[in-house]
């Protein structure tokens, strides 16, 4: 019996084995599928002004027609002027050549009687005078090797023959062949191209059908909304980049006029073209001209106005205005762009190279939206690939502060603390509170642990948070004054078991203080904790993740009432148990924790404790309730 094929296209080898296949088959049809995607790309820029077209009324046939003759006059148009440019160019290059070769000259010249080159050749020399002996040859046989007599025939000379090669007289189609050759290629995938377009225009809708019934027929709307995504990117992206290099080409070619390069024209051209190469089409715009500049000037002004001119457009467009669009058109790594025009140019050469970045873009908004598709989204995207719990986590296992607070100074630039500890530093707390739980953790790595999440928190006690939680707490406190509010607070955070609680419950503790209520944190939560309940209106346990039913949990609630009776409790779940909304998690914790108010975030906890000390009366004059030191 022939055995199974053990063949599975989800394992890691089923998808490099397709991966490997996928980019064979880009290898192998690029003659087909370069003009398609030539096509395709064409087609997403032409779609706008096709629509407005059939705004007013135009049949699309005839809208479709215009729109196609429009833009391939323009680029036909283009072409046939840089051509012509060229071609003038090349009949007054003889005259350019020998200020060039003088260039080189002074160049070679200078370099050679330079100071340095004449300390080199000094140094040289002299090992060269040292070492010679010890590396000549040593002869031990004749001077000379004598050639053999010539073996002739008796007493005659042989003669050689002269051969003469003589090439056949070239065929029609051979001429045909040389003349037209370099030209077929072009001009068929132009052909090819333009009636791709053509067809894709006129059956938009029914190919925007079946790419839905391809990526996803049973959710219609998502499919819907990432190919109107992937038409909005490239449209914005081409936009852009053509005006971006519009505006490079004009005001290059005006510098150019201005110093006094002929053809100035063509160079424009050439550098609004050739931008569309990433990395590379820059430096080959710039080349040609530069060069230009050092032949016809007998001095080096024209030629360093020329570089000049070309290195203050690139830096601003390269590194103020182009970071400024694309950074919220693409959506792309700048790293995913190296390697998408490595990629593509290895694949399909030149035209790889202009196609990279959209054909990448493509890959990236399919990732963004269909499972399948995740892994381009979290290698070429620019969006971060770990969730906010994740990458806190990672942070703080890898002991890792200063990376975690960059992390925080960068969500506090646009958000309060309270929203960074909420979405990142408590959600990471679970993570690493399932790591205690598993035994993961414990003795040698927990401490480090811990001492990194103190340091984070103890650095963002200096924050000064502007956007102040008491603002959305103001309608339920009754209209009181955040001053009286601030003065009439007192309230102890408790955490629980965990060393984790114990940090959350001093992130809960910094925030109120940054709200104005004076809140301390204890040392424990036991039984047996000795709590001060002096002038303390609000006790506020912290728990990470804490079970279902906890009676540990129920049972200290009980002693806290019977101990301080006048005293309200607020429970703070930081995390709740999956599947679960804020809402049902809240009445359920409520009832097993038996707490006058829960709190599932921070952020409802601060708004609880402004609510709860409002109406308190001023004991400024009391002393602030404490935890005594844990009975043994």
């Amino acid at each position: 019996m022939a055995a199974r094929s053990s063949f599975r296209p989800d394992s890691a080898a089923g998808q490099v084995v397709i991966a490997a296949v996928g980019v064979a088959a880009l290898y192998c049809g690029r003659q087909v599928l370069i003009p398609i995607a030539l096509a395709s790309l064409l087609s997403f820029v032409l779609t706008p002004p096709l629509l407005l077209l059939q705004k007013v009324r135009i049949p699309r046939g005839p809208a479709v027609a215009l729109v196609t003759l429009f833009a391939f006059t323009i680029l036909g148009g283009i072409g046939l002027e840089v051509g012509r440019q060229a071609t003038e160019l090349a009949g007054d290059f003889p005259q350019y050549e020998s200020g060039l070769r003088e260039k080189v000259h002074s160049l070679r010249d200078s370099a050679k009687n330079g100071a340095l080159v004449r300390s080199a050749a000094r140094i040289v020399a002299g090992f060269q005078s040292t070492y010679s002996s010890s590396f000549a040859p040593t002869r031990t046989g004749p001077s000379a090797i004598e050639a053999p007599p010539s073996s002739g025939a008796q007493g005659g000379e042989q003669r050689a023959v002269p051969v003469v090669v003589r090439q056949p007289e070239p065929t029609p189609y051979q001429i045909a062949s040389q003349v037209l050759g370099p030209v077929i290629e072009p001009l068929t995938t132009a052909s090819i191209t333009i009636l791709f377009v053509v067809f894709i225009l006129v059956e938009r809708e029914s190919i925007r059908d079946r790419l839905i019934w391809l990526l996803g027929a049973r959710d219609i709307r998502r499919t819907t909304v990432a190919l109107d995504d992937a038409g909005l990117r490239l449209s914005r992206y081409f936009l852009a980049q053509t005006a971006i290099n519009a505006a490079f080409g004009f005001l290059f070619g005006a510098g150019l006029w201005l110093i006094g390069i002929p053809n100035f024209l063509l160079w424009g051209f050439l550098a609004m073209l050739l931008r569309f190469l990433p990395y590379i089409g820059a430096m080959l715009a710039a080349s040609l001209p530069i060069i230009l500049a050092a032949a016809i000037d007998p001095g080096w002004s024209t030629f360093l106005w020329t570089a000049t001119l070309f290195l203050v457009l690139e830096t601003i467009t390269g590194q103020l205005v182009e970071p400024t669009l694309f950074g919220r058109t693409t959506g792309m790594s700048p790293l995913a762009v190296v390697a998408a025009a490595t990629f593509w140019t290895a694949l399909w050469g030149p035209i790889g190279l202009l196609l990279s970045t959209p054909l990448t873009l493509l890959l990236v908004v399919l990732g963004q939206h269909f499972e399948p598709f995740k892994l381009f989204a979290a290698v070429l995207g620019d969006e971060p690939p770990l969730d906010p719990d994740q990458s806190f986590y990672h942070k703080i296992i890898t002991q890792h502060a200063d990376e975690a607070l960059d992390q925080a100074y960068v969500v506090l630039k646009d958000r309060p603390l309270v929203a960074y500890y909420d979405e990142f530093a408590l959600p990471g707390l679970r993570l690493l509170q399932e790591d205690l739980n598993r035994g993961t953790l414990s003795g040698d790595n927990l401490t480090p642990i811990v001492a990194t999440i103190d340091e984070i928190v103890d650095a963002l006690d200096d924050y000064e948070d502007d956007q102040n939680v008491a603002e959305k707490a103001d309608e339920a406190a009754d209209a009181k004054s955040e001053a009286e509010r601030r003065s009439n607070a007192r309230v102890l955070c408790l955490p629980g078991r965990s060393p984790f609680d114990l940090s959350a419950a001093a992130m809960l503790a910094q925030v109120l203080r940054k709200q104005g209520i004076d809140a301390t944190v204890g040392e424990g939560l036991t039984g047996s904790a000795k709590i001060d309940t002096l002038g303390l209106e609000l006790i506020c346990l912290s728990y990470v993740a804490v079970e279902r039913s906890p009676t540990h949990l129920r049972t200290l609630t009980r002693r806290l009432r019977r101990r301080m009776p006048g005293v309200r409790i607020l429970a703070g779940f930081w995390t709740y148990e999956e599947g679960e909304t804020a809402e049902s998690a809240n009445d359920r914790l409520r009832a097993d924790s038996g707490a006058d108010i829960v709190a599932t975030s921070l952020h409802e906890a601060v708004a609880a404790c402004l609510r709860e000390t409002a109406a308190a009366p001023d004991r400024s004059s009391l002393a602030i309730g404490r935890v005594a030191p844990q009975v043994a």
